[in-house]
């Protein structure tokens, strides 16, 4: 490609093999170019097998770590009974990554929580969750303040309704023991 364009493509130096801007630009039309071949590869299928009512093809999907966890395997299993001729690819990650995921055409569809100000999206709440205190021995809310608290660090809205909870209903900071990045890890630890 490089004789043929005339340009230097790849720069290859001591820290590694490096993209020029020229470079970059081609990978950049290279996956434009794969992601439009893979559309019309689904939708030639789909007009072959519409006939028979048979949908094909890929379905990407974003999903929230905690979502992927709980939520989405039976949400897959319900659809892949419907409709066995589709296949998934799913992401997971932070819900807060998520929109940059459907942004950039990486994903068809996301499933975060929280809103995260989607503009230029559509969306639709599917559930509603309670925020809980998790306790193996039995506890006084007004004692919170005085006993160890596993902080969890997800996603910032969640953090953010319930570091407003405290401030409404506590006027000292927590006691916080430990600080945890994944749910299963703050179940373990409680």
């Amino acid at each position: 490609m490089q004789e043929q364009l005339g340009v230097t493509i790849v720069t290859r130096e001591r820290s590694g093999v490096h993209f020029t801007p020229q470079g970059e630009y081609l990978v950049h039309c290279a996956e434009e170019a794969f992601a439009h071949y893979e559309k019309i590869k689904e939708n030639v299928q789909n007009m072959s097998n519409n006939e028979s009512n048979k949908v094909v093809g890929t379905l990407k999907l974003g999903v929230s770590n905690f979502f992927a966890n709980y939520e989405l395997p039976y949400i897959l299993k319900l659809f892949k009974r419907q409709f066995p001729h589709v296949e998934f690819k799913v992401v997971t990650g932070w819900s807060r990554d998520v929109p940059q995921l459907i942004h950039n055409k990486d994903v068809h569809i996301g499933f975060v929580r929280g809103d995260y100000g989607y503009r230029g999206f559509s969306k639709h709440q599917l559930f509603e969750e309670t925020i809980c205190i998790a306790s193996k021995d039995e506890i006084e809310i007004k004692n919170l303040p005085r006993l160890p608290r596993i902080e969890y660090r997800g996603d910032y809205l969640v953090k953010s309704i319930i570091d407003h909870w405290w401030a409404e209903n506590y006027a000292q900071a927590p006691f916080i023991s430990i600080e945890v990045d994944q749910v299963d890890t703050c179940k373990e630890m409680v």
